[in-house]
């Protein structure tokens, strides 16, 4: 939305037994542009049925395209 910070996080879905895994967030400003972008790495807690993240990798940049590995 133009006028104010926001986020978007993107899900992966194929797994329809556990749907809803969290891979990447991308933060822009209020301008729209990209502020900056995280990875996630997560773990199935089967005991309470959803996505449990074990790590955030983020880089403050303007490049919505960075990989995971390149911020390595």
């Amino acid at each position: 939305p133009s006028g104010s910070d926001y986020t978007v996080t993107t899900l992966d879905n194929s797994d329809t037994a556990k749907p809803g895994k969290p891979t990447k967030q991308v933060s822009y400003d209020a301008s729209g542009l990209v502020d900056s972008v995280s990875y996630f790495t997560s773990t199935w807690s089967v005991s309470k049925d959803e996505w449990q993240v074990d790590s955030i990798t983020s880089a403050d940049t303007t490049n919505s395209a960075l990989t995971q590995s390149a911020m390595a």
